[in-house]
């Protein structure tokens, strides 16, 4: 069964040719010295996404993976959390799809989706 889930997360990501479409927003990942926290700051260096994170990624479209208290989730460029922190890794095929890890369990986010919703 695992076999089966494994290959089938991976002909999904395969099969998926979608052209990555950069953000209007241009968020930069900055770590707070004295916190140590991460958040995105904008080009004046305005705390855009506050610093809150122990860790994070640098936006890949409208999407960064951030991570609290060792749990990762997705966040938007507006700071908005789109998959809540609560799972234990998260990976990118850096195009639509993100791979959710959450105990021995596994979940596909298709990003394209969650767009059209909100349009």
């Amino acid at each position: 069964m695992k076999l089966k889930l494994i290959v089938f997360f991976i002909s999904l990501i395969v099969s998926v040719c979608f052209i990555h479409t950069k953000s209007f927003a241009q968020l930069h990942l900055l770590k707070d010295n004295k916190t140590c926290l991460y958040g995105y700051t904008d080009d004046e260096s305005n705390w855009i996404v506050e610093r809150q994170y122990d860790l994070a990624e640098e936006f890949y479209g409208i999407y960064a993976v951030v991570t609290k208290n060792e749990k990762s989730g997705l966040i938007k460029t507006t700071g908005e959390i789109i998959v809540s922190i609560e799972y234990s890794s998260i990976k990118s095929d850096n195009r639509n799809f993100y791979i959710l890890k959450k105990g021995a369990a596994y979940f596909v986010f298709d990003s394209s989706l969650e767009k059209n919703n909100n349009q």
